[in-house]
């Protein structure tokens, strides 16, 4: 008898992780269709490119990202356009780069894994650089209408600022060919890092991007 039990116990665990990983194949593909539905199919990779850098080369262990390899589509500015667009609550926010030291502008879908991932991380990057006079917003794209990004900010306990993009935003910015996408500017709108993906050395990079331009706001004559 406890044989027989131990036999279907096993087949039970056998059973729920064979159904465990055919629903995260479909998952990934469901999310890869919409990718490709929204943005076109995948560009070939490349390492990860941000402005101002004197290399586009990863470092060690950060991995590739997907951008167009040579698509004019994927090139980003060199100065952040103006937008203004909708928060949750259906108020519009402008960008207003000249009212502050930085403002991180991250873009991100709610099929994205990654992008799910990472929301404590960007929780607590707002909470932490927000006092000290940045500005952080986090443009869905293509996540449905605010309602039901509302919801999903309910559900995953969002606590910055989420506004409501769309293709002119995402074209403005020359183009979003992955999530997550973040652009820090500085006071004059200039562009000073495009990082493209989730990992611990992008996260590492847009603090220190976001901690230099806050120094160098106190350092500037009649800064805080």
């Amino acid at each position: 008898m406890t044989l027989c039990v131990s036999r279907v116990r096993a087949r039970e665990v056998a059973l729920r992780t064979a159904l465990a990983l055919l629903n995260g194949s479909v998952i990934a593909g469901l999310a890869e269709s919409r990718a490709q539905e929204v943005h076109g199919p995948a560009p070939s990779n490349r390492p990860v490119a941000t402005a101002g850098s004197q290399s586009s080369d990863p470092a060690p262990g950060a991995g590739g990202v997907r951008t167009g390899d040579g698509d004019a589509s994927s090139v980003a500015p060199s100065v952040a356009p103006p937008f203004t667009l909708p928060d949750l609550r259906g108020s519009m926010v402008a960008s207003s780069y000249g009212s502050r030291p930085v403002t991180i502008v991250h873009f991100w879908a709610s099929w994205c894994v990654p992008c799910m991932r990472e929301i404590p991380d960007l929780n607590r990057f707002a909470a932490v650089y927000e006092p000290r006079g940045a500005a952080f917003y986090a443009v869905a794209l293509s996540s449905g209408s605010a309602g039901e990004v509302r919801q999903i900010a309910r559900a995953y306990e969002i606590r910055h600022t989420v506004l409501v993009g769309d293709g002119a935003t995402a074209r403005a910015f020359g183009g979003i060919s992955s999530f997550p996408t973040v652009f820090v500017v500085d006071r004059t709108g200039q562009i000073v890092g495009r990082y493209i993906g989730s990992t611990e050395e992008i996260r590492r990079r847009v603090e220190a991007d976001v901690q230099a331009l806050l120094r160098a706001e106190i350092e500037r004559p009649g800064g805080k």
